[in-house]
């Protein structure tokens, strides 16, 4: 099942793609949502075309969950 954004994951995702193309680091609090936020825009940023390739650098401890993650939200 997807997952519904917060408020703050929405003002992210709004604001890097208003101001694309930009490089992003999200970087926050232990389980405030990066993987949801990181997905959000670049999930947008392909559907759109704006992005062609895109890589996702995360720690070996967490590459399971960003998978899963990903791949719950169509990502």
């Amino acid at each position: 099942m997807p997952s519904t954004p917060w408020q703050h994951q929405v003002r992210t995702y709004t604001r890097f793609l208003t101001e694309w193309p930009s490089r992003v680091l999200i970087a926050d609090e232990v389980g405030l949502g990066k993987t949801i936020s990181a997905g959000l825009i670049l999930r947008q940023a392909i559907l759109s075309g704006l992005a062609k390739r895109s890589i996702i650098l995360t720690p070996k401890s967490v590459q399971i969950q960003c998978r899963t993650n990903c791949t719950r939200n169509s990502i």
